[in-house]
């Protein structure tokens, strides 16, 4: 509220509302675990998730943004 976002709610697995998270999330699922079949602690996951979302929103160019990264469209050039 302080910064004017205005917060909206979907439903659970519910594509056709919450297209955007539910690709971000099948992608998490990917590359964290369901690809990797190793046995990690939750340090080790929570490690390894920052580390994915932080390429992901900073260093990975997107084609659906014009091959620029989510944090270059949120805040510009980054």
């Amino acid at each position: 509220k302080e910064e004017g976002v205005k917060h909206y709610f979907s439903y659970l697995k519910s594509p056709k509302t919450n297209s955007n998270v539910e690709r971000l999330i099948k992608s998490i699922e990917e590359k964290l675990w369901l690809i990797e079949e190793t046995e990690y602690t939750i340090g080790e996951l929570n490690r390894n998730l920052r580390r994915y979302l932080r390429v992901y929103n900073f260093i990975r160019p997107h084609y659906g943004l014009g091959l620029r990264t989510p944090a270059e469209v949120a805040y510009g050039k980054c």
